[in-house]
C-alpha cells in the first residue's frame, strides 16, 4: 500500500502553474466534482500537485466551503496511489485542480464514489 498522506509538496499553490491549468488545462465533470488537469514540464514540482476549490457565490459561509474542501481532500488522497504511481512510472508530471460544483453537499461515500470515476480517468490521460 502507498503513503496516503496529503503533503504540502503535493499541493498546488504556484501562481503560474495555477493559472496555466486554467487556461491551458483540459477538464471533465463528475457531478459534483470538475477536474482539471494540465501536464507540466516544470522540473521544480513533484510527480502530481493539487489544488481543490469551493467557489463561494455558491456556498457563502466559509465553514460550508471548508467542510467540502476537507472531504476533497479526503476523498482524493484515499484513491490517489495508482495515479500518483502511475505517472512516476512514467515520469510524466500532472496539475490537477478539484472544483466542488454541487449545488448542494453530498455525502461522503458519493463524493468517493465521484473522486474514483475522476481519477481512473486521469489515469487513462497518461501515455
Amino acid at each position: 500500500m502507498t503513503n496516503a498522506t496529503f503533503p504540502k509538496s503535493e499541493r498546488l499553490s504556484k501562481r503560474d502553474l495555477l493559472r496555466n491549468v486554467f487556461t491551458e488545462g483540459r477538464g471533465r465533470t463528475y457531478a459534483p466534482i470538475r477536474v482539471i488537469y494540465r501536464f507540466n514540464e516544470d522540473e521544480t514540482v513533484g510527480a502530481l500537485q493539487v489544488c481543490t476549490s469551493v467557489p463561494k457565490r455558491i456556498y457563502a459561509k466559509a465553514t460550508d466551503r471548508n467542510r467540502l474542501k476537507r472531504q476533497l481532500r479526503e476523498a482524493y488522497r484515499l484513491r490517489k496511489g495508482t495515479l500518483k504511481s502511475k505517472l512516476e512510472e512514467k515520469q510524466r508530471k500532472m496539475s490537477v485542480v478539484l472544483i466542488f460544483i454541487g449545488k448542494e453537499a453530498v455525502s461522503f461515500q458519493a463524493l468517493q464514489k465521484q473522486m474514483d470515476r475522476a481519477l481512473n480517468w486521469l489515469e487513462g490521460k497518461i501515455e
